[in-house]
């Protein structure tokens, strides 16, 4: 069927007034055909060539839009680890195919796509709670270890192959509450993006509340990519907080934090995690932060020697993603037992501490409480 559509091809190139002799014809289609030919002994144009001892990882992150920034680094930080492993020497050689996602569902369905069926990986690496959900359901279809980082939805755990390396909601919220708790702070309002990553750390936020009854906290829902939030800030003020837990994240965060400014109020801000991701500390001087586990002081020097402003966030997470995978494959008798071998790893001493896996998949990193202070996150509760 091809070699038939060639030859009618060939046909009207003859008539064209582009091709009027007969030779210059046939010599075009020698070469189209070759070119198709070519393609087809290459099992399909535009696929790498792939060496049988290769362990090939792909992983989608931001690298464009909104958390760009993060995007980064956290490329840079995997690149890190697979360099490491590889100078270590083992039986496999690893090897990333790493692709923008722009933190967009429908890019992260695409790339994730690409990576199953035109990549054939052979695990997969993704970032928060939106792609998460959308990797799981066909990393455990197509039997792909999936390790997540940065989900709050527990859904992305479901199945065997799905994994996620991040520090449980409930103990970031936990420190938080004990920290206003300590303050002697009441009254607090929150304001959650409506998303699924968000909500579901309102959730444990609410369900937490329980053992802090003398805490008493108000909440108001805003969009996601919401920009404007002058009308809500007015109501906060008239409500008189103690302090401001803000769970938006993304584009949402500087035009809230610099509303907030202009309008000079007084009450403090916290953040659970996403503060960390800014490129600029300055305009969040004085507030707090309940934020996963850095990365060890290493693997921060290395980023921030090629680029000082470089964001650490999640930078141990990712990293340590990487360094499991290998270990489950480097430890399998075959490739196909490598989830076993993730999932029979208790105890892992990582980038960001002793991790702990529970029989879900979740591999729990500590949470640390943050301030800002002159431009820097300083760490002021283990």
């Amino acid at each position: 069927e091809m070699l038939r559509s060639l030859v009618g091809s060939e046909m009207c190139i003859r008539d064209s007034l582009y091709c009027k002799k007969q030779e210059e014809c046939k010599m075009r289609f020698i070469s189209l055909f070759g070119v198709i030919l070519g393609c087809v002994f290459l099992a399909g144009c535009g696929d790498e060539k792939r060496a049988e001892g290769d362990v090939l990882v792909g992983i989608s992150l931001p690298l464009s839009g909104e958390f760009a920034f993060a995007g980064d680094a956290l490329r840079e930080a995997a690149s890190l680890a697979v360099d490491e492993v590889n100078k270590r020497g083992g039986k496999y050689h690893y090897r990333l195919i790493i692709e923008d996602d722009a933190f967009e569902a429908r890019k992260t369905a695409a790339v994730v796509n690409k990576f199953i069926n035109t990549d054939k990986v052979d695990a997969i690496i993704s970032f928060a709670s939106q792609a998460g959900n959308i990797v799981a359901p066909l990393a455990e279809r197509h039997q792909i270890i999936h390790i997540n980082f940065g989900a709050t939805d527990e859904a992305v755990l479901t199945g065997k192959y799905n994994f996620v390396h991040w520090t449980p909601p409930a103990e970031t919220t936990r420190k938080l509450l004990d920290f206003f708790e300590n303050r002697g702070w009441k009254k607090v309002v929150v304001i959650a993006a409506n998303n699924a990553g968000t909500l579901s750390l309102a959730k444990t936020l609410f369900e937490q509340q329980n053992n802090y009854p003398q805490i008493n906290l108000t909440t108001y829902y805003v969009q996601p990519a919401e920009k404007d939030f002058r009308m809500l800030l007015a109501e906060v003020k008239r409500r008189k907080p103690d302090v401001v837990l803000v769970l938006i994240y993304g584009g949402s965060i500087y035009p809230f934090i610099k509303q907030y400014r202009q309008q000079n109020l007084n009450f403090p801000l916290a953040n659970i995690e996403a503060f960390s991701m800014l490129p600029d500390f300055s305009l969040i001087d004085g507030m707090y932060l309940a934020d996963v586990a850095k990365g060890g002081e290493s693997l921060e020097y290395r980023l921030k020697k090629e680029n000082p402003h470089s964001s650490v966030y999640a930078i141990g997470n990712i990293y340590d993603a990487v360094m499991l995978i290998s270990e489950a494959f480097e430890n399998s008798q075959e490739r196909k037992d490598a989830v076993d071998v993730l999932k029979g790893i208790k105890i892992y001493e990582g980038s960001v501490g002793k991790l702990e896996q529970d029989s879900r998949g979740f591999f729990a990193a500590p949470a640390v409480l943050e301030k800002v202070e002159n431009g820097r996150l300083l760490v002021i509760e283990n």
